[in-house]
This record gives structure tokens, sequence and C-alpha cells, in this order.
């Protein structure tokens, strides 16, 4: 399978062993310099043949862009949000029905983010953009896990009390002292 990857520049670290699959025999590579090398490195150590392309430097962008989307099987776009080529690939691979994975900048997993206690830091970006909150809800989908913010209002009521007026239960769940009260009324009965 020939891949294509292609991603802006904000992107830092990026762990291409969980991105590129296994089948993988040839990487057409679009990436900052940054993590070029890291490509250069997977490829060398998995013996798949590689080639640089950037799309930025072209001097017909569109035509690159198709000739970059034609040449792979897969795409594997790293995109920050931000209005660029990126995002171009991104729309003409749909476009065209191409098979793409994207992943924007929050997305990604940080799977090298545990503390010595097992838990998961989150970066500052994404906690800005959940509002900074300190409790979180859990769900699990599959293998992946999904952080909400914690809702902090009764579950029964929708009253949005003081923190130290509400019981969270397990899942994650609160209620107010007065649905509680009448609960345990009810379970008394």
């Amino acid at each position: 399978m020939k891949v294509a990857i292609i991603s802006s520049a904000s992107f830092q670290k990026i762990n291409f062993a969980k991105l590129i699959p296994q089948n993988t025999t040839k990487v057409i590579s679009s990436v900052p310099e940054h993590l070029n090398q890291s490509i250069v490195q997977y490829a060398d150590v998995n013996r798949i043949r590689f080639v640089t392309k950037n799309l930025a430097e072209c001097e017909n962008k569109w035509q690159a862009i198709e000739q970059f989307c034609e040449q792979c099987d897969h795409i594997i776009a790293l995109w920050d949000g931000q209005p660029d080529i990126v995002k171009e690939v991104i729309d003409y691979a749909v476009g065209h029905h191409k098979s793409i994975s994207f992943f924007e900048l929050d997305s990604l997993l940080y799977t090298e983010k545990l503390d010595n206690l097992g838990r998961v830091m989150l970066p500052s970006t994404i906690r800005q953009k959940l509002g900074n909150p300190d409790e979180f809800s859990l769900e699990l989908e599959g293998t992946r896990m999904i952080l909400h913010p914690l809702d902090k209002k009764c579950v029964f009521c929708s009253q949005v009390e003081q923190l130290n007026h509400m019981i969270i239960h397990h899942k994650s769940v609160c209620i107010c002292e007065s649905c509680l009260h009448a609960i345990s009324q009810i379970s008394q009965k």
C-alpha cells in the first residue's frame, strides 16, 4: 500500500508507527522537516520506500494536490485547524472519495503523557478548549477513551447547585441534596 502523509507545522512530535498501516510499501511525505526525520527513520527500519514532496513550494498548487492524492492508496493528514494546504488536501481527498485518515491537533492520542501514578496528563490547550474543568466524565468506546467536562447539574431536576451541595455518584452523575432526599424517602417505603 502507498501512503501519503501531510502535516501542518504545528505538530511537534508524532509517533508515526501508530499511524502508518502495517502493509505500507511506500510513503510519500509532505510534512515539515522536524517531522520528516521521524518518518525517514520509520521507513528505514521497516524497509519502506520513501519520497518527499513539498506541496507548499509547488507552482501549481491544485495540480500538485491532485498528483499527491492520486499517487497513493491512503492519505494520513495531520491538521491544526488553520486554513492551509493540509485542509485543501483533505477537501480534495474527501471530494474524490480517497481513503483518508485525518487527525486534528487536539485529537491525537497523548499516550506518553502519564504521570508516575498512571494518571492521564492533558495538554493545556485541550483543557482550555474544555473550559479548564477540574473533573471529567469518562466514556469508553471500544478501545477509545472519551473525556467530557463533568456537567455540574443535577441529573434529575437540572438544578445547578454549589459543588459542595452536590453528591457525585459512580459514572460521574451529580444529584442535588433535595433529589437525593426524595429518592431516599421513596426507597424507604
